[in-house]
């Protein structure tokens, strides 16, 4: 129970970096490389806690 609450936090927090760090960064200053890799990580890290669950 305490791996698929930690595994769920960090799926949390990655979203939250990728929505309020990485998606201004492309829409203010027009660099979209930080969310094709943090996009790529947080997918990769979804499938991932899904298929412990």
């Amino acid at each position: 129970m305490r791996q698929l609450r930690l595994i769920g936090l960090l799926e949390g927090i990655s979203l939250l970096v990728l929505l309020g760090v990485a998606t201004p960064l492309k829409h203010f200053y027009g660099n979209p490389t930080l969310v094709r890799v943090w996009a790529l990580y947080t997918g990769y890290s979804s499938c991932c806690s899904s298929s412990k669950r």
